[in-house]
Protein backbone atom coordinates (compact mmCIF):
# COMPACT_ATOMS: atom_id res chain seq x y z
CA UNK A 1 0.00 0.00 0.00
CA UNK A 2 2.81 2.39 0.92
CA UNK A 3 4.54 1.73 -2.41
CA UNK A 4 1.32 2.47 -4.32
CA UNK A 5 0.90 5.77 -2.46
CA UNK A 6 4.46 6.78 -3.36
CA UNK A 7 3.88 5.79 -7.00
CA UNK A 8 0.77 8.00 -7.12
CA UNK A 9 2.52 10.99 -5.49
CA UNK A 10 5.60 10.71 -7.69
CA UNK A 11 3.38 10.30 -10.77
CA UNK A 12 1.65 13.57 -9.85
CA UNK A 13 5.13 15.13 -9.75
CA UNK A 14 6.53 13.63 -12.95
CA UNK A 15 3.46 14.43 -15.04
CA UNK A 16 2.67 17.70 -13.22
CA UNK A 17 -0.96 16.70 -12.70
CA UNK A 18 -3.11 19.77 -12.01
CA UNK A 19 -6.22 18.96 -10.01
CA UNK A 20 -8.89 21.63 -9.71
CA UNK A 21 -8.28 24.24 -7.01
CA UNK A 22 -4.87 22.75 -6.14
CA UNK A 23 -1.30 23.90 -6.92
CA UNK A 24 0.58 22.48 -9.93
CA UNK A 25 1.34 18.79 -9.49
CA UNK A 26 5.10 19.28 -9.25
CA UNK A 27 4.70 21.67 -6.29
CA UNK A 28 1.91 19.66 -4.64
CA UNK A 29 3.86 16.41 -4.82
CA UNK A 30 7.07 18.06 -3.57
CA UNK A 31 5.24 19.36 -0.49
CA UNK A 32 3.65 15.93 0.13
CA UNK A 33 7.04 14.23 -0.18
CA UNK A 34 8.78 16.66 2.15
CA UNK A 35 6.41 15.64 4.99
CA UNK A 36 7.84 12.09 5.49
CA UNK A 37 11.30 13.59 5.12
CA UNK A 38 10.65 16.01 7.99
CA UNK A 39 9.54 13.10 10.17
CA UNK A 40 13.05 11.65 9.90
CA UNK A 41 14.86 15.00 9.86
CA UNK A 42 17.55 13.83 12.32
CA UNK A 43 18.59 11.11 9.91
CA UNK A 44 18.47 13.08 6.66
CA UNK A 45 21.48 12.47 4.44
CA UNK A 46 22.57 14.73 1.62
CA UNK A 47 23.72 12.80 -1.46
CA UNK A 48 27.13 13.96 -2.55
CA UNK A 49 28.89 13.23 -5.80
CA UNK A 50 31.86 14.96 -7.39
CA UNK A 51 30.31 13.89 -10.67
CA UNK A 52 27.35 16.24 -10.07
CA UNK A 53 29.37 19.27 -8.92
CA UNK A 54 30.07 20.74 -12.40
CA UNK A 55 26.36 20.30 -13.26
CA UNK A 56 25.35 22.25 -10.15
CA UNK A 57 27.87 24.97 -11.05
CA UNK A 58 26.27 25.28 -14.49
CA UNK A 59 22.82 25.49 -12.87
CA UNK A 60 24.10 28.32 -10.66
CA UNK A 61 25.39 30.13 -13.75
CA UNK A 62 22.02 29.65 -15.50
CA UNK A 63 20.30 31.12 -12.42
CA UNK A 64 22.64 34.12 -12.47
CA UNK A 65 22.00 34.61 -16.22
CA UNK A 66 18.25 34.48 -15.51
CA UNK A 67 18.54 37.22 -12.89
CA UNK A 68 20.72 39.43 -15.11
CA UNK A 69 18.42 38.87 -18.09
CA UNK A 70 15.37 39.77 -15.99
CA UNK A 71 16.96 42.97 -14.66
CA UNK A 72 18.04 43.89 -18.18
CA UNK A 73 14.63 43.29 -19.79
CA UNK A 74 12.27 45.59 -17.86
CA UNK A 75 9.66 42.82 -18.11
CA UNK A 76 7.18 41.67 -15.47
CA UNK A 77 7.11 38.03 -16.59
CA UNK A 78 8.30 35.65 -13.89
CA UNK A 79 8.02 32.30 -15.67
CA UNK A 80 11.81 32.23 -16.09
CA UNK A 81 12.22 32.25 -12.30
CA UNK A 82 9.53 29.59 -12.00
CA UNK A 83 11.42 27.44 -14.48
CA UNK A 84 14.72 27.98 -12.63
CA UNK A 85 13.00 26.98 -9.37
CA UNK A 86 11.65 23.82 -11.03
CA UNK A 87 15.14 22.96 -12.31
CA UNK A 88 16.57 23.20 -8.79
CA UNK A 89 13.68 21.14 -7.37
CA UNK A 90 14.15 18.47 -10.03
CA UNK A 91 17.94 18.39 -9.74
CA UNK A 92 18.43 18.57 -5.96
CA UNK A 93 15.25 18.46 -3.86
CA UNK A 94 13.47 15.42 -5.34
CA UNK A 95 16.66 13.32 -5.78
CA UNK A 96 17.51 14.06 -2.12
CA UNK A 97 14.01 12.97 -1.06
CA UNK A 98 14.36 9.76 -3.09
CA UNK A 99 17.81 9.12 -1.60
CA UNK A 100 16.44 9.36 1.95
CA UNK A 101 13.10 7.58 1.52
CA UNK A 102 14.37 4.52 -0.34
CA UNK A 103 17.32 2.48 0.88
CA UNK A 104 17.52 -0.02 -1.97
CA UNK A 105 18.40 0.98 -5.53
CA UNK A 106 15.93 -1.59 -6.83
CA UNK A 107 13.10 0.07 -4.89
CA UNK A 108 13.90 3.40 -6.55
CA UNK A 109 13.90 1.91 -10.04
CA UNK A 110 10.66 0.00 -9.35
CA UNK A 111 9.06 3.24 -8.15
CA UNK A 112 10.02 5.07 -11.34
CA UNK A 113 8.88 2.20 -13.54
CA UNK A 114 5.59 2.16 -11.62
CA UNK A 115 5.03 5.83 -12.45
CA UNK A 116 5.52 5.10 -16.15
CA UNK A 117 3.20 2.08 -16.03
CA UNK A 118 0.47 4.06 -14.23
CA UNK A 119 0.54 6.80 -16.85
CA UNK A 120 0.60 4.19 -19.64
CA UNK A 121 -2.59 2.66 -18.26
CA UNK A 122 -4.30 6.06 -18.04
CA UNK A 123 -3.20 7.02 -21.56
CA UNK A 124 -4.55 3.83 -23.14
CA UNK A 125 -7.74 3.65 -21.04
CA UNK A 126 -8.61 7.29 -21.70
CA UNK A 127 -7.89 6.83 -25.40
CA UNK A 128 -10.23 3.87 -25.88
CA UNK A 129 -12.85 4.88 -23.27
CA UNK A 130 -14.35 8.37 -23.76
CA UNK A 131 -16.47 7.83 -20.64
CA UNK A 132 -13.47 7.21 -18.39
CA UNK A 133 -11.67 10.15 -20.01
CA UNK A 134 -14.59 12.48 -19.30
CA UNK A 135 -14.85 11.42 -15.65
CA UNK A 136 -11.12 11.76 -14.94
CA UNK A 137 -10.69 15.03 -16.86
CA UNK A 138 -13.52 16.43 -14.75
CA UNK A 139 -11.11 16.33 -11.79
CA UNK A 140 -8.43 18.36 -13.58
CA UNK A 141 -7.85 21.97 -14.49
CA UNK A 142 -8.62 22.62 -18.16
CA UNK A 143 -5.26 22.76 -19.99
CA UNK A 144 -4.29 25.93 -21.84
CA UNK A 145 -3.91 25.32 -25.56
CA UNK A 146 -0.83 27.15 -26.82
CA UNK A 147 0.59 28.07 -30.21
CA UNK A 148 1.50 25.08 -32.34
CA UNK A 149 -1.12 22.81 -30.78
CA UNK A 150 -4.09 22.04 -33.00
CA UNK A 151 -7.43 22.52 -31.21
CA UNK A 152 -9.16 19.53 -32.80
CA UNK A 153 -6.10 17.40 -32.20
CA UNK A 154 -6.13 18.34 -28.53
CA UNK A 155 -9.85 17.57 -28.10
CA UNK A 156 -9.93 14.31 -30.02
CA UNK A 157 -6.51 12.89 -29.33
CA UNK A 158 -4.50 14.62 -26.65
CA UNK A 159 -6.79 14.85 -23.60
CA UNK A 160 -5.38 11.61 -22.21
CA UNK A 161 -2.96 10.49 -19.51
CA UNK A 162 -2.57 11.48 -15.87
CA UNK A 163 -2.05 15.15 -16.75
CA UNK A 164 -5.19 15.21 -18.91
CA UNK A 165 -3.18 16.51 -21.85
CA UNK A 166 -0.64 14.26 -23.55
CA UNK A 167 1.83 16.26 -25.62
CA UNK A 168 5.29 15.52 -27.01
CA UNK A 169 6.76 15.94 -23.50
CA UNK A 170 4.50 13.15 -22.20
CA UNK A 171 5.81 10.90 -24.95
CA UNK A 172 9.39 11.78 -24.01
CA UNK A 173 8.80 10.89 -20.35
CA UNK A 174 7.08 7.61 -21.27
CA UNK A 175 10.02 6.53 -23.41
CA UNK A 176 12.56 7.55 -20.75
CA UNK A 177 10.65 5.39 -18.26
CA UNK A 178 11.06 2.56 -20.78
CA UNK A 179 14.83 3.23 -20.66
CA UNK A 180 14.67 2.88 -16.86
CA UNK A 181 12.80 -0.40 -17.22
CA UNK A 182 15.58 -1.78 -19.47
CA UNK A 183 18.21 -0.43 -17.06
CA UNK A 184 16.52 -2.19 -14.15
CA UNK A 185 16.36 -5.53 -15.96
CA UNK A 186 20.03 -5.25 -16.93
CA UNK A 187 21.19 -4.39 -13.41
CA UNK A 188 19.26 -7.37 -11.99
CA UNK A 189 21.00 -9.63 -14.49
CA UNK A 190 17.64 -10.93 -15.67
CA UNK A 191 16.77 -12.32 -19.06
CA UNK A 192 14.00 -10.54 -20.93
CA UNK A 193 10.92 -12.74 -21.02
CA UNK A 194 7.86 -12.24 -23.22
CA UNK A 195 6.02 -10.49 -20.36
CA UNK A 196 8.90 -8.01 -20.11
CA UNK A 197 8.70 -7.27 -23.84
CA UNK A 198 4.96 -6.70 -23.53
CA UNK A 199 5.62 -4.22 -20.73
CA UNK A 200 8.10 -2.46 -23.00
CA UNK A 201 5.41 -2.42 -25.71
CA UNK A 202 3.04 -0.80 -23.20
CA UNK A 203 5.51 2.07 -22.83
CA UNK A 204 5.96 2.32 -26.61
CA UNK A 205 2.22 2.38 -27.40
CA UNK A 206 1.50 4.95 -24.70
CA UNK A 207 4.41 7.08 -25.89
CA UNK A 208 3.25 6.96 -29.51
CA UNK A 209 -0.34 7.79 -28.50
CA UNK A 210 1.03 10.88 -26.74
CA UNK A 211 3.12 12.10 -29.69
CA UNK A 212 4.52 10.86 -33.00
CA UNK A 213 7.90 12.33 -32.07
CA UNK A 214 8.14 9.50 -29.52
CA UNK A 215 9.48 7.41 -32.41
CA UNK A 216 12.89 8.88 -31.53
CA UNK A 217 12.58 7.38 -28.06
CA UNK A 218 11.42 4.08 -29.54
CA UNK A 219 14.58 3.92 -31.66
CA UNK A 220 16.76 4.72 -28.62
CA UNK A 221 14.94 2.08 -26.55
CA UNK A 222 15.73 -0.47 -29.23
CA UNK A 223 19.39 0.56 -29.20
CA UNK A 224 19.46 0.10 -25.42
CA UNK A 225 17.72 -3.25 -25.77
CA UNK A 226 20.38 -4.38 -28.23
CA UNK A 227 23.29 -3.06 -26.12
CA UNK A 228 22.02 -4.66 -22.91
CA UNK A 229 20.52 -7.92 -24.18
CA UNK A 230 21.67 -8.59 -27.75
CA UNK A 231 19.89 -9.16 -31.05
CA UNK A 232 17.43 -11.96 -30.14
CA UNK A 233 15.22 -9.91 -27.76
CA UNK A 234 15.21 -7.12 -30.36
CA UNK A 235 13.87 -9.50 -33.03
CA UNK A 236 11.21 -10.75 -30.59
CA UNK A 237 10.25 -7.15 -29.81
CA UNK A 238 9.79 -6.34 -33.52
CA UNK A 239 7.46 -9.32 -33.93
CA UNK A 240 5.43 -8.68 -30.76
CA UNK A 241 5.25 -4.94 -31.40
CA UNK A 242 3.95 -5.46 -34.95
CA UNK A 243 1.32 -7.91 -33.72
CA UNK A 244 0.31 -5.67 -30.79
CA UNK A 245 0.06 -2.61 -33.05
CA UNK A 246 -2.28 -4.41 -35.46
CA UNK A 247 -4.49 -5.63 -32.61
CA UNK A 248 -4.58 -2.15 -31.09
CA UNK A 249 -5.54 -0.55 -34.42
CA UNK A 250 -8.38 -3.06 -34.75
CA UNK A 251 -9.54 -2.14 -31.25
CA UNK A 252 -9.53 1.53 -32.22
CA UNK A 253 -11.81 0.83 -35.19
CA UNK A 254 -14.16 -1.21 -32.98
CA UNK A 255 -14.26 1.01 -29.88
CA UNK A 256 -13.97 4.57 -31.17
CA UNK A 257 -16.39 6.61 -33.29
CA UNK A 258 -15.56 6.53 -37.01
CA UNK A 259 -14.53 10.19 -37.20
CA UNK A 260 -12.10 9.80 -34.28
CA UNK A 261 -10.60 6.52 -35.50
CA UNK A 262 -10.12 7.95 -39.00
CA UNK A 263 -8.56 11.08 -37.54
CA UNK A 264 -6.12 9.01 -35.47
CA UNK A 265 -5.10 6.72 -38.34
CA UNK A 266 -4.49 9.76 -40.58
CA UNK A 267 -2.50 11.48 -37.84
CA UNK A 268 -0.41 8.38 -37.10
CA UNK A 269 0.29 7.48 -40.74
CA UNK A 270 1.09 11.01 -41.94
CA UNK A 271 4.88 10.74 -41.35
CA UNK A 272 4.95 7.57 -43.49
CA UNK A 273 2.75 8.95 -46.27
CA UNK A 274 4.10 12.52 -46.35
CA UNK A 275 7.69 11.99 -45.16
CA UNK A 276 9.50 15.30 -44.68
CA UNK A 277 6.40 17.15 -45.88
CA UNK A 278 4.50 16.30 -42.69
CA UNK A 279 2.55 19.39 -41.63
CA UNK A 280 4.01 19.66 -38.11
CA UNK A 281 7.54 19.21 -39.44
CA UNK A 282 6.99 21.93 -42.01
CA UNK A 283 5.77 24.30 -39.31
CA UNK A 284 8.87 23.60 -37.23
CA UNK A 285 11.17 24.12 -40.22
CA UNK A 286 9.55 27.48 -40.98
CA UNK A 287 10.18 28.61 -37.40
CA UNK A 288 13.93 28.31 -38.04
CA UNK A 289 13.66 30.84 -40.92
CA UNK A 290 14.51 33.71 -38.63
CA UNK A 291 17.09 36.48 -38.38
CA UNK A 292 19.51 35.14 -35.78
CA UNK A 293 21.07 38.57 -35.29
CA UNK A 294 17.89 39.52 -33.40
CA UNK A 295 18.98 37.35 -30.47
CA UNK A 296 21.16 38.89 -27.78
CA UNK A 297 23.76 37.43 -25.45
CA UNK A 298 21.44 37.46 -22.43
CA UNK A 299 18.00 37.25 -24.07
CA UNK A 300 14.81 39.08 -23.12
CA UNK A 301 13.68 36.79 -20.29
CA UNK A 302 10.37 36.12 -22.02
CA UNK A 303 8.64 32.78 -22.64
CA UNK A 304 5.14 34.06 -23.40
CA UNK A 305 3.62 37.00 -25.26
CA UNK A 306 1.56 38.05 -22.24
CA UNK A 307 0.81 37.06 -18.67
CA UNK A 308 -2.13 34.91 -19.76
CA UNK A 309 0.43 32.46 -21.24
CA UNK A 310 -1.87 31.84 -24.20
CA UNK A 311 0.85 32.39 -26.81
CA UNK A 312 4.58 31.70 -26.91
CA UNK A 313 6.85 34.71 -27.29
CA UNK A 314 7.48 35.38 -31.00
CA UNK A 315 5.00 32.54 -31.70
CA UNK A 316 7.68 29.86 -31.72
CA UNK A 317 7.56 26.62 -29.75
CA UNK A 318 10.97 25.36 -30.92
CA UNK A 319 13.00 24.69 -27.79
CA UNK A 320 16.30 26.16 -28.96
CA UNK A 321 14.63 29.36 -30.16
CA UNK A 322 12.66 29.78 -26.94
CA UNK A 323 15.84 29.45 -24.87
CA UNK A 324 17.58 31.93 -27.16
CA UNK A 325 14.73 34.43 -26.77
CA UNK A 326 14.60 33.99 -23.01
CA UNK A 327 18.25 33.60 -21.98
CA UNK A 328 20.22 34.51 -25.11
CA UNK A 329 23.24 32.80 -26.59
CA UNK A 330 24.96 32.48 -23.21
CA UNK A 331 21.96 30.74 -21.65
CA UNK A 332 21.62 28.36 -24.59
CA UNK A 333 25.34 27.58 -24.48
CA UNK A 334 25.13 26.75 -20.75
CA UNK A 335 22.14 24.44 -21.27
CA UNK A 336 23.96 22.61 -24.07
CA UNK A 337 27.09 22.23 -21.94
CA UNK A 338 24.96 20.92 -19.05
CA UNK A 339 23.23 18.33 -21.23
CA UNK A 340 26.42 17.18 -22.95
CA UNK A 341 28.23 16.91 -19.60
CA UNK A 342 25.43 14.75 -18.16
CA UNK A 343 25.50 12.51 -21.26
CA UNK A 344 29.20 11.62 -21.09
CA UNK A 345 31.28 9.56 -20.57
CA UNK A 346 29.74 6.14 -21.23
CA UNK A 347 31.25 3.65 -18.78
CA UNK A 348 28.46 1.51 -17.26
CA UNK A 349 24.74 0.76 -17.42
CA UNK A 350 23.73 3.99 -15.66
CA UNK A 351 25.80 6.10 -18.04
CA UNK A 352 24.25 4.31 -21.05
CA UNK A 353 20.85 5.37 -19.69
CA UNK A 354 22.02 8.97 -19.26
CA UNK A 355 23.60 9.07 -22.71
CA UNK A 356 20.42 8.08 -24.52
CA UNK A 357 18.25 10.25 -22.27
CA UNK A 358 20.33 13.40 -22.81
CA UNK A 359 20.74 12.71 -26.54
CA UNK A 360 16.96 12.39 -26.71
CA UNK A 361 16.59 15.71 -24.88
CA UNK A 362 19.09 17.47 -27.17
CA UNK A 363 17.27 16.24 -30.28
CA UNK A 364 13.74 16.96 -29.02
CA UNK A 365 14.72 20.58 -28.32
CA UNK A 366 14.35 21.04 -32.07
CA UNK A 367 10.63 20.45 -31.53
CA UNK A 368 9.81 22.02 -28.17
CA UNK A 369 11.25 23.43 -24.96
CA UNK A 370 11.54 20.11 -23.19
CA UNK A 371 13.55 21.67 -20.34
CA UNK A 372 10.45 23.64 -19.32
CA UNK A 373 7.77 21.20 -20.50
CA UNK A 374 9.37 18.16 -18.80
CA UNK A 375 11.97 19.52 -16.36
CA UNK A 376 11.37 16.33 -14.33
CA UNK A 377 13.82 14.59 -16.68
CA UNK A 378 16.63 16.09 -14.60
CA UNK A 379 15.25 14.28 -11.54
CA UNK A 380 15.73 10.99 -13.39
CA UNK A 381 19.24 12.00 -14.49
CA UNK A 382 20.49 13.14 -11.08
CA UNK A 383 18.84 10.17 -9.36
CA UNK A 384 20.72 7.87 -11.72
CA UNK A 385 23.98 9.61 -10.74
CA UNK A 386 23.22 9.01 -7.05
CA UNK A 387 22.41 5.33 -7.68
CA UNK A 388 25.55 4.94 -9.76
CA UNK A 389 27.74 6.38 -7.00
CA UNK A 390 26.09 4.05 -4.46
CA UNK A 391 26.79 1.10 -6.77
CA UNK A 392 30.44 2.12 -7.18
CA UNK A 393 30.88 2.61 -3.41
CA UNK A 394 29.36 -0.82 -2.72
CA UNK A 395 31.75 -2.38 -5.23
CA UNK A 396 34.82 -0.78 -3.63
CA UNK A 397 33.58 -1.65 -0.13
CA UNK A 398 33.07 -5.28 -1.14
CA UNK A 399 36.47 -5.36 -2.81
CA UNK A 400 38.10 -3.97 0.33
CA UNK A 401 36.29 -6.46 2.61
CA UNK A 402 37.29 -9.37 0.36
CA UNK A 403 40.97 -8.55 0.69
CA UNK A 404 42.89 -11.04 2.85
CA UNK A 405 43.96 -9.77 6.25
Amino acid sequence: MKNLIFIIIFSIYFFNVRFKNLPPGAILATVLLIVPLILKIKNIKLPYSKRANPAFLILILITIISIISFLNSNMDEFFGFQLTTYLWISSIVIPTIIYNLFQKDEDVLKLLIGCGILNSIFIILMFISPGFKEIYNGLLETPTILDGVDQENSINLRNIGLSGFASYSTGVLQMIFSFIFLLHKKLKGDHLFVKDLFLLILFIISGMLAARSSIIGVVFAMFMLFIFFGILPLIKLFFLLSTSALIFLCMIYLLLPENLSNFFITWLSEPFTSGLKTASLQVNKEMFNIDYTMFSLLGEFRWFDDNSRSNYFMHTDVGYLRILLALGYIGLFLFLILNIYLALPIRNEYSVFRFFTMLYLILILFKGSIISDAFQIYTLIFTSIILEIKQINKYHEKKFNDQPC
